[in-house]
């Protein structure tokens, strides 16, 4: 990414009568001016998106309204349609962060059963290939359930003495 553009999800505002249409956009921080990615997102929800390293796509987590079913999906800027990465799956897909030192994308999937989260299984941390969507799990037998994945550079000014 080249640090000029962010990506956000225009969506229903839950306080007003009529809803907006929901639409994925890009920001160009430099001109201020929107570019629609996206639109009619009437059936689908994106919970999840994080750039790929060289910045011409998006790797996005989205539901299936009528099933809430989660899948991994890529957009490519050039030409923005749907690719789907992965079939639907159980689990809640978030906190998507790029790994800083590979292409990857970390995020954690939160084992559901039917729309909730399985409190009988542990969340995982996955790292995920952006080009194919396959995953590996990090196994991580924290003691704890993680909430937030952020990936970034460690250096020897940030590590730890």
């Amino acid at each position: 990414m080249d640090r000029r553009r962010v990506h956000g999800g225009g969506g229903p505002d839950v306080a007003q009568v009529s809803q907006p249409a929901k639409a994925l956009e890009i920001l160009d921080l430099a001109t201020l001016q929107t570019r629609e990615l996206y639109s009619r997102m009437r059936d689908w929800t994106v919970t999840g998106l994080q750039w790929t390293r060289d910045g011409r796509a998006l790797i996005l987590a989205s539901i299936d309204n009528n099933s809430a079913q989660p899948q991994l999906e890529r957009i490519e800027l050039a030409n923005p349609s749907r690719q789907r990465l992965t079939p639907p799956m159980p689990y809640s897909l978030s906190s998507f962060s790029r790994l800083a030192d590979s292409d990857r994308i970390a995020l954690l999937a939160a084992p559901t059963s039917g729309r909730n989260q399985d409190a009988n299984r542990a969340t995982e941390l996955w790292l995920v290939d952006p080009r194919s969507g396959q995953h590996e799990t990090v196994d991580h037998r924290l003691p704890f359930r993680p909430h937030l994945a952020y990936a970034s550079e460690v250096t020897a000014e940030s590590s730890p003495p």
